[in-house]
């Protein structure tokens, strides 16, 4: 009786096991998400952060350089998201930093976390001797001055949910290089900022043409600047054009790759025509250079990926 017994307590032994690693095993796994990072950049450089998870709804947040950046995840972006980020080399340094993640889910918070290598890059130094008008400003438009940046830092910072962009961006001017980014300039014997854009060779009145779709946020005049036009495509991108002699939008218009937005000029504290273009991505002001000949494919090709599960 004992042995005929045996056998099938052993079988139904090892079906009420392999029941209950199947359904805890469901319980304790919720889900997924696969994060495709690069493991080291370049200051200033831009590169691309793939997000994917399994096939439900999920918001959470993202921190990078300090900046919170909203992640949602839905049926209609196929429950994944691509970051542009980069570093600035006015505020970046050499070193180990760190792309987080946190989501609610399951009645609690998880959070994750990539590590990403800032590796040094080089940039040119430039000497400058210039009037001492266009280097200190007067006391009076120091207010003026502080307000402007507030204004800008605000637009540069504001991350949309929705994604207007794809890659390559269009230069905005078909010209040559007169400036490039990082370059650290020294002006009348005194260190300042890097460059934080490039500037393109363009006379008075050249047409001036949108880099990627967006939002116009900001149309103004500026006192180091000039004349300004800033786009907003979605997902933490923000492009500005700078020194216009006669923008060709207002605030609000919604623009295509390729559009006329501007003619340039030679407005703001500037010692001849061209323009000043710049990229931010969540924030940082990195150089654009790489993004009018790279595609998401090419710019993901060093990544790596990490899964997290829950």
């Amino acid at each position: 009786m004992t042995k005929f017994f045996a056998p099938r307590f052993k079988q139904l032994f090892c079906g009420l096991l392999i029941l209950m690693l199947l359904t805890f095993g469901k319980v304790a796994y919720g889900g997924e998400i696969k994060v495709s990072f690069p493991p080291s950049v370049e200051v200033g450089m831009p590169f691309i952060i793939h997000l994917k998870t399994s096939q439900l709804p999920l918001e959470g947040k993202a921190y990078w350089c300090g900046q919170q950046i909203p992640i949602h995840f839905s049926e209609k972006t196929s429950y994944s998201q691509s970051l542009l980020m980069g570093t600035s080399a006015k505020t970046a340094s050499p070193g180990r930093a760190t792309f987080r993640m946190e989501f609610f889910m399951n009645g609690k918070e998880e959070k994750f976390a990539v590590p990403v290598e800032i590796l040094a890059k080089s940039y040119p130094r430039e000497l400058l001797t210039l009037p001492e008008k266009m280097v200190v400003p007067p006391r009076h438009e120091l207010v003026r001055i502080k307000e402007e940046q507030r204004v800008v830092r605000q637009t540069l910072l504001d991350i949309r949910q929705e994604r207007f962009w794809d890659l390559p961006f269009l230069k905005p001017v078909d010209s040559m290089i007169t400036s490039t980014y990082g370059k650290r300039r020294v002006l009348n014997g005194k260190p300042s900022n890097p460059h934080t854009g490039i500037d393109l060779r363009a006379s008075a009145g050249t047409d001036v043409y949108a880099a990627a779709d967006g939002i116009v946020t900001l149309v103004a005049e500026h006192y180091f600047s000039g004349h300004v036009i800033y786009i907003n495509s979605g997902s933490g991108v923000v492009s500005l054009y700078c020194h216009l002699s006669k923008p060709l939008v207002q605030a609000g218009e919604h623009v295509r790759r390729g559009d006329l937005i501007a003619k340039s000029g030679v407005s703001g504290r500037i010692t001849g025509p061209h323009l000043h273009f710049g990229m931010a991505l969540q924030g940082q002001l990195v150089d654009p250079m790489p993004l009018f000949t790279t595609g998401e494919k090419e710019l993901s090709k060093k990544n790596k990926e990490q899964v997290f599960r829950w």
